[in-house]
């Protein structure tokens, strides 16, 4: 089992969800140290944002709460489901820690990976072997 990619979704003053079809914002985030990278917009035409648009407030650099016990978390719901090929977790980081909301099975090139800038093809070569 191996994490591929981390992404905040972070949430717009206007809306009820974090969800990028709504304008929210995604932010990737370090696989080994939880660090906040790259702010941007989850739109088709993604653009990168040195602050929330909202807020005013640079979030690179910030350290995720909880980083190492949402990752372990995540690996333990996926050996929950032997057999898995690829899944995405949607885990909320609460004040007392991480909790898993949903588990997305996706096919991997339906998956979010180009926000870490990692082709699909390129991380799951054995899926698009016969493509």
């Amino acid at each position: 089992m191996r994490v591929v990619g981390v992404l905040l979704r972070i949430g717009r003053r206007q809306v009820m969800v974090d969800n990028t079809a709504v304008g929210g914002l995604i932010c990737t985030v370090g696989e080994q140290t939880g660090l906040l990278q790259q702010l941007s917009t989850g739109d088709l035409f993604r653009r990168e944002l040195p602050q929330h648009p909202d807020s005013g407030i640079a979030v690179t650099g910030l350290v995720l709460p909880h980083f190492a016990a949402a990752k372990q978390l995540a690996c333990d719901a996926l050996a929950s489901f032997p057999g898995m090929a690829i899944a995405g977790l949607d885990i909320a980081i609460t004040e007392h820690g991480p909790e898993v909301i949903e588990i997305n099975l996706d096919n991997p090139a339906q998956i979010g990976t180009a926000c870490f800038g990692k082709p699909g093809r390129r991380l799951f070569p054995e899926f698009f072997a016969h493509a």
